[in-house]
């Protein structure tokens, strides 16, 4: 196996994987799999449906009436604004794409901000949790 050309730390194998959009960018540049999801992420264009907050990557769900359970962060309340947004958003169904690596950091800037009190918490060990919005 040969490692990635993108970070050279993981092994890129594309045969693990089934045909999706980050198998093929493993085959076309010979990127891990790591690499390729954020490629992707890097690539897409979201205007107010992709937060990137303090290096973390978000997805906004659609709005709907029902179980908390289905939705993102348990259906809790975030107040998010874009930066090149006046008003400020509100979900209720965020859901959280993961750490960006600092090697992506430069390619996937911040375009917003947590406000009214919701935040990305990280405790002594590393372990990631997200405060709601008052």
């Amino acid at each position: 196996m040969s490692l990635c050309t993108k970070c050279e730390k993981e092994e890129c194998n594309p045969q693990r994987f089934g045909k999706c959009a980050e198998r093929d960018l493993m085959v076309e540049y010979g990127y891990c799999f790591n690499c390729a999801f954020w490629t992707r992420i890097s690539q897409r264009e979201g205007g107010t449906q992709f937060p990137i907050i303090d290096g973390h990557a978000f997805s906004i769900g659609p709005e709907y009436k029902g179980s908390r359970a289905h939705k993102g962060m348990g259906g809790r309340k975030f107040v998010i604004k874009f930066f090149h947004q006046k008003q400020p958003i509100i979900t209720t169904n965020l859901w959280s794409q993961g750490e960006i690596p600092p090697h992506f950091r430069e390619e996937i800037p911040n375009n917003a901000e947590f406000i009214d009190n919701a935040a990305i918490c990280r405790d002594d060990n590393g372990m990631i949790s997200f405060r709601q919005s008052d």
